[in-house]
């Protein structure tokens, strides 16, 4: 796959996710700013997202092709080793 249909493709389903999550932090937002409940808010989204979803999946299947992976090197551990620092301090180990 090209990378701008490998972009559209990963964008359009983390889109598609959100306007159908019950528990995102958007939806609840949504729902209480507007007064409505989260099952109105989900019916009407189910009636935008899924012929939304319908058309990209016929646009990516009618646009993909078979790709080969590219080659791998060798892994270069000390470069591997530079995350080292973020992971302690994300994790606080």
């Amino acid at each position: 796959m090209s990378i701008p249909l490998t972009a559209g493709v990963v964008l359009s389903g983390a889109m598609f996710g959100d306007n159908l999550s019950i528990i995102s932090d958007t939806t609840i937002a949504a729902t209480r700013s507007q007064g409505c409940e989260m099952k109105d808010k989900f019916k009407e989204n189910v009636r935008i997202a899924i012929p939304a979803a319908l058309v990209a999946i016929v646009i990516f299947a009618f646009n993909s092709s078979a790709t080969q992976l590219p080659e791998t090197g060798p892994i270069e551990w000390f470069k591997s080793c530079l995350i080292l620092p973020f992971l302690f301090w994300l994790f606080r180990v």
